[in-house]
């Protein structure tokens, strides 16, 4: 079995020789329920594609495990640390109810078509330079929504001006 990876924003619209290129150097995993398959502040050296089941974004803190969301197939993630030299994950990968299927590229995969491919890197590059300008415009989106409720706790005492 493999993944097309046509249904991925990352590598749509790729030839079949360029998928063969990225799949070539990749490797299917198998997680059962409850793996923990990327984990929160390990040093990042790989990004997934969910191929099959469901996996869980969660995060821990001082209150405990939260889940940030749920994901499915054609989702990539451990992209975000890609091209930053020891950068480490942000978040933990659970896999869920009936297990999880992924195809984990490595980073070095990717690194590597900057002599192989030029072309198909440059635009894998462009792409993960979308999504993470996407990332930020939903922070900025999300920060602003939370205006009027700061406002709101500044004028009853609850937050005061630093």
């Amino acid at each position: 079995m493999h993944i097309d990876l046509e249904g991925t924003f990352l590598f749509s619209n790729l030839t079949q020789e360029q998928q063969a290129l990225i799949i070539g150097g990749s490797e299917y995993l198998n997680f059962d329920r409850g793996d923990l398959f990327i984990k929160d502040e390990d040093t990042a050296d790989s990004l997934y594609i969910i191929v099959d089941g469901v996996a869980q974004v969660i995060k821990s803190g001082a209150r405990g495990v939260t889940k940030l969301k749920d994901i499915g197939a054609g989702v990539v993630i451990g992209e975000m640390s890609y091209g930053i030299s020891g950068a480490n994950r942000t978040a933990t990968c659970m896999a869920g109810i009936g297990g999880v299927r992924v195809l984990c590229v490595p980073y070095s995969t990717i690194t590597g078509l900057k002599k192989t491919s030029p072309e198909l890197y440059m635009i894998i590059l462009e792409r993960l330079l979308k999504i993470a300008h996407g990332y930020l415009r939903d922070s900025n989106e999300y920060l602003h929504s939370l205006k009027p409720a700061v406002q709101f706790a500044k004028r009853y005492g609850a937050i005061m001006d630093v």
